[in-house]
């Protein structure tokens, strides 16, 4: 009986592997997407034969008895958020972060989320203003909390410089877009769909690059910086998903297997026992 949980135990890392592995290869070439990482361990060991007393060999290193798993486990799922590559639109409103900062952006809860994904718009708001916002339309943010603002809804010679000043025509605004760092991402930051995310209790966030609009000030200045007409790609190696994909579904095969074997000897016992 146990190795049919063994096989089965296996069966199901192998569909989440499969899941995994599907789910970033369609999405290799959507912005700001963080490939999906995970790693399995043995579930608890068991020890066959083991006898509390006994004798001490000269030279024996392993502790008596036999220790056989008992399956394996998926235990844990991180999003994977560098090697994002840099590719480049020349559209005004593409934004790609050069470092490991996020933009951040309001949900429609309030509540403020980070992303990758530059791939912005400009949308116009029930009291008529037009503030630059995600495909969803979740408002982007400036390093005081507030939404990105196109004066008048004038959105002509729209410009962001690096240290993510906004100006129009030429004629700066007063707005900074804020980029965000979050200590440890791949273990803080929880998705919620769309190339959104937010930290959880333990997450140490803050803004790099904090002060006034013109200034040079800012805790990240140098290291985190605005790209303007460019995107941050998926950070998911198509080549490198599809070994994965080779490596989970002969993973699935080999199982399956595995567990017809355990049903036939099952099986021929009893046809023995009866």
């Amino acid at each position: 009986m146990q190795s049919l949980w063994t096989g089965l135990s296996a069966l199901q890392a192998s569909l989440r592997w499969l899941d995994r592995v599907s789910e970033n290869v369609a999405n290799s070439d959507t912005p700001g997407y963080a490939a999906d990482a995970g790693s399995f361990a043995d579930t608890f060991t068991q020890v066959w034969s083991s006898q509390a007393t006994a004798p001490s060999v000269a030279g024996r290193y392993t502790p008596p008895g036999w220790a056989g798993g008992t399956g394996v486990l998926a235990v844990s799922a991180e999003k994977r958020f560098e090697g994002m590559p840099l590719q480049r639109t020349d559209n005004p409103l593409d934004l790609a972060v050069q470092g490991n900062a996020f933009f951040l952006v309001a949900g429609p809860d309030g509540q403020t989320r980070l992303t990758r994904a530059g791939n912005f718009i400009w949308s116009r708001r029930p009291d008529g203003t037009v503030v630059l916002a995600t495909q969803t339309g979740d408002p982007v943010l400036d390093t005081q909390g507030r939404p990105v603002q196109a004066p008048g809804g004038q959105t002509d010679g729209f410009t962001v410089s690096a240290q993510g000043d906004v100006s129009f025509g030429g004629r700066a605004t007063g707005q900074r877009i804020a980029l965000a760092e979050v200590s440890l991402p791949d273990q803080h930051l929880v998705p919620i769909g769309n190339n959104e995310y937010i930290p959880d209790p333990a997450a140490n966030v803050r803004v790099v690059n904090a002060g006034a609009a013109g200034a040079a000030g800012g805790a990240g200045a140098g290291t985190d910086t605005v790209l303007q007409g460019a995107l941050s790609m998926s950070s998911a190696d198509l080549v490198k998903q599809m070994t994965d994909l080779i490596q989970a579904q002969r993973m699935f095969d080999l199982n399956a297997e595995a567990l017809q074997v355990t049903n036939r000897m099952m099986q021929d016992a009893n046809g023995i026992k009866a």
